[in-house]
């Protein structure tokens, strides 16, 4: 019987008998199944976000959620509790004051089958939107709108890590973290770990929508980057 023996080397079985049994891991038609699954389910994923989301920026105040790829290693370990999407926006919807929206914006390659063990991750299912929805202050908003645009007219970003704090500090933009990153020691991105720390900085975004940055100066830290 022919296995695809690579599967024994991650975390994701068939089935739970022995870890390193062949008897865990796909065979050739099983896997083929898998793909053709897989893919079947993150197109409705796709569609059930779609619906949802707003096809243009709305004429309001809003903070832009850049949302990550997930799961991802930079996140699962290092955002510790708020690695989880909706625990991050919980708390981030506790901050924000009356009048203020939060635009989340999905990661489009959580749509794509970049790797079928991660894409095939139980982590997001159809209700996920939904439940994203019901914490309040939320609104979806097309992946095919403009990072930079949205980051433009927003009063600032707010994200997990990524490139987004990043890109909003370029544009002149106060940016909150959730983890540490690379980037932390930059003026105008700001890791906070409570909505009293969120509080302090969505007051600034409102009282400076503005910053001064001169982007040939950051002061990235070293110690944390791959030569």
């Amino acid at each position: 019987k022919k296995t695809l023996r690579t599967s024994a080397n991650t975390y994701f079985k068939i089935n739970r008998k022995k870890y390193s049994s062949e008897l865990s891991d796909f065979n050739i038609a099983s896997y083929k199944l898998f793909l053709i699954t897989l893919r079947i389910k993150l197109f409705f994923k796709k569609q059930t976000y779609k619906k949802k989301a707003l096809k243009k920026i709305p004429d309001t105040k809003y903070i832009y959620f850049a949302c990550p790829a997930q799961p991802e290693a930079t996140t699962l370990p290092s955002a510790l509790e708020l690695r989880r999407i909706s625990v991050a926006l919980k708390m981030l919807s506790e901050a924000v004051p009356e009048g203020v929206r939060i635009l989340f914006k999905e990661n489009p390659v959580v749509f794509t089958l970049r790797n079928p063990y991660i894409s095939g991750s139980d982590s997001f299912k159809y209700e996920y939107y939904e439940s994203i929805l019901k914490i309040g202050k939320n609104d979806f908003i097309d992946v095919n709108v403009n990072t930079l645009e949205l980051i433009d007219k927003s009063l600032g970003v707010a994200a997990i890590n990524g490139t987004a704090p990043i890109e909003a500090v370029i544009k002149n933009k106060l940016a909150i973290t959730l983890s540490s990153n690379w980037y932390d020691g930059i003026n105008g991105v700001y890791k906070c770990t409570s909505a009293n720390d969120m509080k302090k900085v969505i007051s600034k975004m409102l009282e400076y929508p503005k910053i001064e940055t001169n982007i040939f100066s950051l002061p990235f830290n070293k110690d944390v980057l791959i030569e």
